[in-house]
């Protein structure tokens, strides 16, 4: 068996250990807020700094935790604002070449998904917001930014950590969409915007129609859809002014656009215009 192995090494063709997951930090606050509402998800905002051993602790016990990562990419969403060393040596940014366009990229070596720019800004924009003596200092917030679980005894490991997530969710009303649902609803929403922009009303409709009665989705996101009916219904409405004006000199190219309003924008408001100014147009 030790041959074996040995051969195996060194053919190089032994199983290779898949990578381990990390939390997705959002670039900004606002972004990470945007997305919470949507969602109706909590967000965790963690204030770190170099040197820092009780943050060393968080990242190595909480951030890098592979059951808290997996808990945090699909019901919560995290911000890091993360500032320059107490003492020793601040982190530097990693600089990597783009395999693709040879262009060199940005990274944080410690939080996947940003840069060392993002989570200083971030640091530098809250900082005064949210009151605490010294980082480490995380804080669970509502969807508006409001907090729900403040710092002070925040633990810094994984399991007590997540106690406080589950403190923190129940005090929001209503369902949470997770992050793997919210990607389906997002592609649903772009199939829509897609049929709208391909001028195809009557599937677009439809389909916002679909998204607009959804009984599980949150406020936001049932407002996204009504707010995309208006729009297309003022599409409809330019049409039949374009409709009208056709008429003064084609008389039945305008009723063609009006009927074409009517079909098209059946169930809103244009539809039901278009089909009323149809109606008297035939006496």
């Amino acid at each position: 068996m030790h041959i074996v192995l040995m051969l195996l090494l060194g053919l190089g063709v032994l199983p290779q250990r898949a990578p381990l997951e990390k939390i997705q930090w959002y670039k900004s606050l606002d972004d990470a807020l945007e997305v919470a509402k949507a969602r109706n998800v909590i967000v965790l905002l963690s204030f770190h700094r170099d040197g820092d051993k009780k943050a060393k602790l968080q990242l190595r016990g909480t951030f890098n935790n592979q059951l808290f990562v997996k808990r945090a990419k699909e019901q919560f969403v995290c911000v890091i604002a993360h500032r320059g060393a107490v003492q020793g040596e601040e982190h530097q940014v990693d600089q990597v070449v783009d395999p693709r366009s040879g262009a060199t990229v940005y990274k944080c070596p410690l939080y996947e998904g940003i840069t060392c720019e993002h989570h200083r800004t971030i640091y530098r924009q809250n900082q005064a917001k949210y009151k605490f003596k010294e980082p480490p200092a995380t804080f669970l917030l509502d969807p508006a930014g409001e907090v729900l679980v403040g710092p002070v005894g925040f633990p810094p490991g994984a399991l007590h950590a997540s106690k406080k997530i589950d403190e923190a969710q129940k005090k929001l009303e209503g369902k949470s969409i997770s992050a793997s649902r919210y990607r389906k609803i997002l592609k649903s929403f772009n199939k829509a915007e897609g049929k709208f922009a391909d001028e195809k009303y009557m599937y677009a409709i439809s389909a916002y129609r679909k998204l607009e009665k959804n009984r599980s989705f949150t406020p936001v996101l049932k407002a996204l859809a009504t707010e995309a009916l208006k729009e297309i219904n003022e599409v409809g409405m330019q049409l039949i002014e374009k409709g009208m004006k056709v008429r003064e000199e084609d008389a039945e190219g305008g009723l063609k656009l009006l009927k074409k309003v009517r079909y098209g924008f059946k169930g809103l408001e244009a539809g039901d215009k278009a089909k009323k100014i149809i109606d008297e147009i035939k006496g």
